[in-house]
């Protein structure tokens, strides 16, 4: 079987050249080492949501992921932005990874005793971010002039979000909710601005976000087996938790990410930054946050196989492979105008089987969403190969 290439699916025809210089730069090892607190901090929202598979509970994981989600974004776009080779930005991004272990610290216990902690550090993390982000571009007046359309919403968020950490539930998760939102519309305002994006640099820095997750979920794995007797049962358990990661990986890497650089690459310096706005930040936080679920669900089939899985973790086995596949879906409508229908209808396959056996063993749930999962994925390589 041929590997299908980067077939233009998220992608306009090449743009002028002379547009994309210094175009292949690619991760440091200082952006390695700042995203080792936001592998701690992933862990920290699984413990937060195991503990808790309620709707609120699903409610509240979810929007101290979307919080963390913002800071790394932002984060990203600025060294993105900014070289890294000089000792200011280095101790900047150092100090932000710093401030960050302290967010991620007080994670599990963000809507308790813990709220005013997280804030602190939340705001503290984000300022020193934007603060990097603006005199790092002294030197670019057109950058920062596109940097103005984002950086006074985005400054007003994480204020909000320390507002919210001083008050009790639930005004906490209200106020919080408003801060995302202020978020998502200065993020929307920044599509105004000409955002200079460096392709290569920009997509695996996403891409090593999905790894950082997918490593999420096979720690869980590996966690949830502490406790648990080594027999057939535990063998099968593992080998489909592992092979639903696996099929994860191969959801994005197996051709969507290459495609998806292709496509940033392609792009006018003026288009890129809606484009890394949309695909990236946007529809990447669907695909973060379903893998971060589907761990948690992947944690309760392997310590009970063969028990039907708990309402709340087989809505979580569900609900995550949903959010995952939703992130391609909308980033194929939104590169291309068309629909990703292998992955459409694995949503719809999927849901179904959760419905119809919600009192199976969990082990036979899980091998019945993976192969329809991989069924999706096997049509849509051959369709593309």
């Amino acid at each position: 079987m041929t590997q299908p290439q980067a077939d233009q699916s998220w992608s306009e025809p090449p743009a002028e050249s002379g547009d994309h210089a210094d175009d292949d730069r690619r991760t440091g090892y200082l952006e390695l080492f700042f995203d080792l607190v936001y592998v701690y901090a992933i862990t920290q929202v699984t413990t937060l949501l195991g503990a808790d598979l309620s709707a609120g509970g699903f409610l509240r994981s979810g929007l101290v992921l979307a919080l963390i989600w913002w800071a790394w974004s932002i984060n990203t776009w600025a060294a993105n932005a900014v070289s890294l080779r000089r000792a200011g930005p280095q101790v900047a991004v150092l100090l932000a990874g710093g401030g960050a272990f302290f967010v991620a610290q007080a994670i599990p216990d963000a809507f308790a005793g813990g709220g005013a902690w997280f804030a602190t550090a939340y705001l503290g993390v984000r300022l020193l971010v934007l603060a990097f982000y603006w005199f790092g571009l002294s030197a670019e007046e057109d950058h920062r002039a596109a940097l103005l359309t984002f950086a006074p919403g985005a400054a007003l968020s994480p204020i909000v979000v320390l507002v919210g950490g001083f008050v009790d539930q639930p005004a906490r998760q209200w106020i919080w909710s408003a801060a995302l939102a202020i978020d998502l519309a200065a993020a929307l305002n920044a599509g105004r601005g000409a955002f200079h994006i460096n392709a290569a640099h920009f997509a695996e820095r996403y891409a090593l976000i999905i790894i950082v997750a997918l490593g999420e979920a096979v720690v869980a794995i590996g966690l949830a087996t502490g406790t648990v007797e080594r027999d057939a049962g535990f063998f099968f358990a593992v080998v489909a938790t592992l092979a639903l990661a696996g099929l994860l990986w191969w959801g994005y890497f197996g051709w969507v990410a290459e495609a998806a650089e292709a496509g940033l690459r392609s792009r006018s310096v003026h288009a890129r930054g809606v484009i890394a706005r949309d695909l990236y930040t946007f529809f990447h936080f669907p695909m973060v946050a379903g893998i971060v679920v589907v761990a948690v669900a992947a944690k309760k089939v392997v310590a009970h196989p063969g028990e039907p899985l708990p309402d709340g973790a087989l809505v979580a086995l569900g609900l995550g492979l949903a959010l995952f596949l939703s992130g391609f879906v909308a980033g194929r409508l939104r590169a291309q105008g068309t629909w990703a229908v292998e992955r459409l209808a694995a949503i719809v396959g999927i849901v179904a089987i959760c419905l119809v056996l919600r009192d199976a063993p969990a082990i036979a749930v899980v091998v019945a969403c993976g192969a329809i999962l991989g069924l999706a994925l096997v049509v849509e390589w051959r369709r593309k190969g």
